[in-house]
């Protein structure tokens, strides 16, 4: 065939930086041929990877199950941090795997498999669609949280003055921070904009993204210690909540990749370094760069790619 031909050509030219093998290099530009004609795409963008491109019910499931145990031991540890701040290292055990489990439980469920879309923020404005879409989302977040406070000021108060009073701080407290911790996280997801059609560099939109994760949770993490001030409780604790809040509020994203690259390079359809191998393929004269994408030299190139099969397309080559 004229394109196997072609292929065998390019592999026999000299080319710098060839740390990738031919059986590496044919089994991922096969995987993502027939990705790209699967989603219908003429340009490849490495952040616009969805979970749907992975290929089974179990890659399906490990991804939603990873994404469960980030939050899992995120929230365990910010919020056994809080608890033993104010109520000691025993209570905050116990604050640590109870909430640590229902957040790793709902993220798994909400993040991994309901809305597992991954958008990247790549411009920085208010948006109302993003608002109401979270809604939902940030009140089911405000009510763990304001439950897991007003428990917690339960058992304080109960303790210290009584069980009356101590059920009547911890509404308070449940209310408080359900509503103040809601509020929160739907703003920072509110400040999103709309997805940048063409890209100047390689993963340009999980870049932003996590630029701006970072930015917003410092800022809810420096309100968040105010108003941690205010009421009394450690600053510490508040700058913990903010930046939990700033992580997955305004992080989900980059989260979402990150774990999204992690299963496809365990699985062996994607190198670790792939706008690198991407790179390589260029010089083997496979692909060409526009902007920040990718795009095969020819139309029949690609479709020739997505009909071809090798056995070792599931299995990582350990050359």
């Amino acid at each position: 065939h004229l394109f196997n031909a072609y292929i065998e050509r390019m592999f026999n030219r000299r080319v710098a930086n060839s740390r990738y093998s031919q059986e590496q290099t044919k089994r991922w530009l096969i995987w993502l041929a027939q990705r790209m004609i699967q989603e219908s795409q003429t340009i490849f963008l490495i952040e616009r990877m969805q979970p749907s491109w992975l290929e089974t019910k179990g890659q399906k499931s490990l991804y939603a199950i990873t994404l469960g145990l980030i939050a899992l031991f995120s929230a365990g540890i910010g919020s056994g941090l809080m608890v033993s701040l104010t109520l000691g290292l025993y209570l905050g055990l116990i604050a640590g795997l109870t909430l640590g489990f229902s957040s790793g439980i709902m993220a798994g469920l909400i993040f991994g498999l309901i809305s597992n879309q991954i958008n990247p923020i790549e411009t920085l404005k208010w948006s109302w669609v993003k608002v109401r879409n979270s809604l939902i989302l940030g009140i089911i977040v405000g009510l763990i949280v304001g439950l897991f406070f007003g428990l917690s000021s339960v058992l304080f108060y109960g303790l210290l003055v009584g069980w009356r009073e101590g059920l009547i701080e911890g509404a308070i407290a449940a209310f408080r921070a359900g509503l103040s911790i809601a509020l929160t996280f739907i703003l920072l997801r509110g400040l999103a904009g709309s997805v940048i059609e063409t890209s100047a560099v390689p993963n340009q939109g999980i870049l932003r993204s996590t630029q701006y994760a970072i930015g917003l949770s410092l800022i809810a993490a420096l309100g968040l210690a105010i108003g941690s001030w205010i009421v009394g409780i450690p600053i510490l604790c508040g700058v913990i909540l903010g930046l939990l809040l700033g992580l997955w509020g305004a992080g989900e994203a980059s989260i979402k990749h990150a774990t999204l690259r992690l299963i496809l390079y365990c699985h062996g359809y994607i190198p670790w370094n792939y706008a690198h191998f991407l790179d390589y393929a260029i010089q083997l004269i496979f692909l060409q760069k526009v902007g920040g994408g990718y795009i095969f030299i020819h139309r029949l190139l690609l479709e020739h790619f997505a009909r071809m099969t090798t056995e070792q397309m599931f299995s990582k080559d350990e050359g």
